[in-house]
């Protein structure tokens, strides 16, 4: 290292160390003008409402998070024949041809494919919902798309 390299470097050293002590610092003493938390006693509470956890009962958020979406009204006023015949469709296309679907890409055609494949086919339309980066509007398009296709 020549001597203009080791200068820099020192000299960047030395910005880097005193930033950091700055920043440090400033971390500090936001921290410490915070009130401290209360304290809270050990032991067990002089009173409680709920009865004591036995190793047996499961605690309530021990069951898998679930997450349900509300379906449209347009989707629950489909006639379940109709919806039949449609899921029928829609379980018999291939990705190419659920590419033709206005706003259906590559990318979302194949999270449909691979739902079908996971599950065996499709049961309902609101399955479709379940679909990562297919909402209300997306769904009514396929909807319509395969109303359409139907009519042919």
């Amino acid at each position: 290292m020549g001597g203009f390299e080791l200068l820099y470097q020192r000299l960047l050293n030395f910005w880097l160390v005193l930033f950091a002590t700055a920043a440090g610092l400033k971390l500090y003493g936001s921290l410490s003008s915070q009130p401290s938390p209360p304290l809270i006693p050990a032991g067990p509470p002089a009173f409680s409402s709920a009865p004591p956890l036995s190793q047996e009962s499961p605690l309530p958020f021990d069951h898998p998070l679930t997450i349900s979406r509300t379906l449209p009204g347009w989707m629950e006023e489909i006639p379940p024949e109709e919806e039949k015949r449609l899921v029928g469709l829609l379980n018999r296309l291939s990705q190419q041809e659920l590419m033709e679907v206005r706003g259906i890409g590559q990318v979302l055609a194949g999270r449909i494919v691979d739902l079908r494949r996971r599950r065996s086919g499709l049961n309902r339309l609101s399955e479709l919902m379940e679909v990562e980066g297919i909402g209300d509007k997306r769904a009514r398009a396929i909807v319509s798309w395969l109303t359409q296709r139907l009519g042919r």
